[in-house]
Parts: C-alpha cells; sequence; structure tokens
C-alpha cells in the first residue's frame, strides 16, 4: 500500500512512544487517520451509514460489492476473521445506523 507521507510520520509516532497502550483518544485519532487515508487510496469504499456519535458503518452487502464478492462470501470471510482475532467482533455495530446525506 502506498500511505502518504503525513500518515506514515503519524503513525510512526504513535508506534515509537514508549506507552503500552493508546488513550482512547489517540486510538480515535489513529482509527479515523487510517480510515480517511484507506478511502483516499481507494481501499475502502466512503462510509453510507454513520452510529450516533459518527462512526463510520459498512454494510455486509456494501463491503461485498465494494470488492467485488458476494454478499455470501463477505460473511464467510468476515466469520474466518472473527474466528481468527474475536477480539474484532468489538468492531460490529448491532445499534442504529444513519444514513450520511
Amino acid at each position: 500500500m502506498n500511505f502518504s507521507t503525513t500518515f506514515s510520520a503519524a503513525l510512526q509516532k504513535l508506534t515509537t512512544t514508549p506507552t503500552t497502550e493508546l488513550t482512547s483518544e489517540q486510538a480515535s485519532w489513529l482509527s479515523q487517520l487510517v480510515g480517511r487515508q484507506a478511502q483516499a487510496e481507494g481501499i475502502f469504499p466512503m462510509p453510507t451509514h454513520c452510529d450516533d456519535d459518527g462512526n463510520p458503518l459498512y454494510s455486509i452487502e456494501e463491503l461485498a460489492a465494494y470488492f467485488g464478492k458476494t454478499p455470501e462470501e463477505a460473511q464467510q470471510a468476515l466469520e474466518k476473521m472473527l474466528a481468527k482475532e474475536p477480539e474484532l467482533a468489538d468492531c460490529l455495530h448491532p445499534g442504529t445506523a444513519h444514513r450520511i446525506n
């Protein structure tokens, strides 16, 4: 992947910080930065929905279409990913999704 200089510098700063954990503010900032960079480089689609706090949300159908897969293939890929790294289940959003206009 071709990450911009700004992104690489910011990521370098965070990963070399001598702390064992990121603060919630740092984690949120990093998540937003990674998301914007991925969207800018076409690695990830622009979100069409968000949660109550404005965080982007994606449906299996949207991701499948973006990556040229069927929804079933995307669901299977998600299940494999969750089997390998169960903590990723925290990223799933069971609540209300709001359409971004």
